[in-house]
């Protein structure tokens, strides 16, 4: 398993899906519609036959009512796959950076924000990640969300960083997986944004992930999230590769 390959599977399972199944290497993930990640293939290098895999992809989301959704990257898709789904009529949206750190960068800093961490996210915590993520979806949604998308079969942590006031400022979760940290679900209140709440539940998860072994972190910026690649890049992080959802 090459490296990129192994930070994408750590991505993955730190979003756990509802349901999947593992095709000739792809693997197959529904979860009720909600989030792309949790409902695409993560294709995996390219399979005996490429065309009857992706006939295989369009038939197991039409079981599920879904449209099929392809998580591409450019380090371990081959082309002859983007290829093949290119001439399908499928292409390529949502751009997004696979960035990674050792554990030792980005030293802490003191900061004046009240921070906690708990192995469950608090109501606190979600209604504060749900309004910057998802607030637009069903009941139903969130409670997928919450129950299945949040609950991960591995370590995880969940900081809250609040303000002298008390309020909620940022949040954020980490999974740490084979001693690799993922960093994710981060949402900064705007009345907080470059005031350091960001860099400051980011570093809480990785002093966490820290304690139970993790090795190095990844994370996963949308390309044209600016302010995000900017914190993450001060944090030390580097790029590694770009994914692509073919829709």
């Amino acid at each position: 398993m090459s490296d990129a390959d192994h930070l994408d599977r750590v991505i993955a399972e730190s979003w756990p899906p509802a349901v999947v199944e593992e095709r000739d290497g792809w693997l197959f993930r529904h979860t009720a519609g909600v989030t792309r990640r949790a409902n695409s293939v993560l294709v995996d290098g390219r399979p005996a036959d490429v065309e009857a895999a992706i006939t295989a992809a369009e038939r197991f989301y039409a079981s599920v009512e879904q449209p099929p959704i392809f998580l591409c990257t450019d380090a371990i898709t081959p082309v002859s796959v983007t290829d093949a789904l290119r001439g399908r009529g499928f292409r390529p949206t949502a751009p997004t950076w696979v960035l990674v750190a050792d554990n030792d960068v980005a030293p802490r800093v003191p900061s004046p924000w009240v921070i906690a961490t708990t192995a469950a996210p608090t109501d606190d915590w979600f209604a504060v990640y749900w309004a910057g993520s998802h607030g637009d979806r069903s009941a139903g949604d969130r409670d997928v969300v919450r129950d299945v998308l949040l609950a991960p079969a591995h370590p995880a942590a969940f900081a809250t960083v609040r303000s002298d006031a008390d309020a909620v400022a940022a949040v954020g979760q980490v999974v740490v997986v084979e001693g690799t940290g993922s960093v994710q679900c981060l949402v900064t209140q705007a009345e907080s944004r470059r005031r350091g709440a960001g860099r400051a539940v980011v570093q809480a998860l990785m002093a966490e992930a820290g304690r139970w072994g993790a090795e190095r972190f990844v994370a996963a910026v949308v390309a044209d999230n600016e302010p995000s690649l900017r914190l993450f890049d001060q944090l030390g992080f580097r790029r590694s590769h770009r994914y692509a959802y073919f829709a």
